[in-house]
């Protein structure tokens, strides 16, 4: 396990979407949320949330772009 400070990142949501799909029952609506994390030197990773509530959404997307971190090729 890394023993790394969790907010050494910045976290930058890049898109929210509502999702409704229709169903026999009525149309069921979700969010999908697109994040972008990184920590300013060239290491950057972005992640895809789904879920029922917009919270909820962003706290799966950062979670999964924290998880697809890689080194970028563009630099500033």
């Amino acid at each position: 396990m890394l023993n790394r400070e969790d907010n050494q990142y910045q976290e930058k949501l890049l898109k929210i979407s509502r999702v409704s799909k229709t169903t026999k029952g009525g149309r069921t609506i979700s969010f999908s949320v697109l994040a972008a994390v990184g920590d300013g030197e060239g290491k950057i990773g972005l992640g895809l949330g789904k879920a029922n509530g917009v919270p909820d959404a962003i706290r799966k997307a950062v979670a999964a772009a924290k998880k697809n971190i890689c080194k970028s090729i563009f630099k500033k």
